[in-house]
Formats: structure tokens, C-alpha cells, sequence
């Protein structure tokens, strides 16, 4: 069975140490890199062509019009690219809300997602 390849992009090195750990700990898991550079992160995934992408929301907040944009074209380059924005707030998860109104990725709160991704991705 082929590893189902991640790029997690996060500001917050604790996050991403801790998320590097436990994803990497599943069977099927390839964690490509980690980084807290935005742009760094969507070069990293044109580069490797992850199956999954995951954005730090904090990221949507600076220029979300541009992120957008890029979070379009890069699915319309890789249309099976699941990308996922992480977030610490309930709030950005509800229907309505700026983050969710968009239609690039899908919601998943920091606290849950751990849990969330691995029945996803075993």
C-alpha cells in the first residue's frame, strides 16, 4: 500500500513537531515536510504533490484573497490534493464564517484533528 504523503504548514514549531510525530507514527503516513512559511509550504506542494496539505488558519487571516487564489489554483493543478486548514477556533469551523465560506478546503479544529485525520487516513 503506497504512503499517503502530508506538507503541514504552521507557524507554531511545537504544533508541527508534535504533528510530525503522531501522523508520522501511522503505517501508511509520509510526512514530506514541515514548515511556517506559507509560501514556502505551497512551493513544497507544487514541488512533491502531497495528498494532503495542511494550512495553519492564521494564514487566511493576512491575505486571504490571495491565499485563496493560490489554495484554487493549485487544486486545479492537482485536483486530488485534499487541503486542510487548522484551526484553535470553533468559531472559524461554523457555517458562515469567513473560513468556511470558502470552498478550497475543508475545517478541522488543532484539538481534534489528530484524532480526525488518522480514522481519515488508516
Amino acid at each position: 500500500m503506497e504512503a499517503i504523503k502530508l506538507i503541514i504548514v504552521d507557524p507554531n514549531s511545537y504544533f508541527t513537531r508534535s504533528a510530525r510525530h503522531y501522523l508520522g507514527s501511522l503505517a501508511n503516513v509520509e510526512i514530506i515536510e514541515t514548515t511556517g512559511d506559507l509560501a514556502e509550504g505551497l512551493a513544497m506542494a507544487r514541488e512533491n504533490k502531497p495528498d494532503y496539505l495542511l494550512i495553519d488558519d492564521t494564514f487566511f487571516k493576512a491575505d486571504a484573497s490571495t491565499l485563496y487564489n493560490e489554495l484554487k489554483e493549485l487544486k486545479s493543478e492537482y485536483p486530488n490534493l485534499e487541503i486542510i486548514a487548522l484551526t484553535l477556533y470553533e468559531e472559524n469551523i461554523k457555517p458562515g464564517s469567513l473560513l468556511a465560506r470558502q470552498s478550497t478546503c475543508r475545517i478541522i479544529a488543532k484539538e481534534n484533528f489528530a484524532r480526525t485525520l488518522a480514522r481519515e487516513l488508516q
